[in-house]
């Protein structure tokens, strides 16, 4: 007789984590870049429970790991040009973004502090 399942079977790899070490070297970086990835929210971290450290989902570190790749051979590539994206800003083609608005356009609008107070 065959046992009945309620649920299929979670595949192994789908909870995969990683050691801090382990990312950094998917990575190609140091363990510190490893955390500034997760202080700027390109990647989650989990505690390790009863120990220092963090432990890092597989399936998001590689494709934090496919995503750099690609970038840094699309910019290699074009003539040196250097396009970064944060949650903050937009550095591309020679045009510097602060939230999505022109820093050209905030600069000739607003002061420092109208637009540091303000969530444009």
């Amino acid at each position: 007789m065959t046992p009945m399942r309620d649920q299929e079977p979670v595949p192994r790899d789908a909870d995969r984590r990683l050691s801090t070490k382990e990312a950094a070297d998917l990575l190609g970086v140091k363990p510190e870049t490893v955390y500034a990835y997760v202080s700027r929210g390109q990647l989650s971290s989990r505690r390790v429970t009863g120990g220092r450290g963090s432990t890092f989902d597989a399936g998001e570190v590689e494709a934090l790991a496919r995503r750099n790749k690609r970038e840094s051979a699309g910019s290699s590539g074009s003539g040196g040009e250097l396009s970064v994206r944060t949650r903050i800003t937009l550095i591309e083609s020679d045009r510097y973004y602060f939230r999505g608005v022109n820093a050209v356009d905030l600069a000739a609008r607003h002061t420092y502090e109208e637009v540091s107070y303000t969530h444009l």
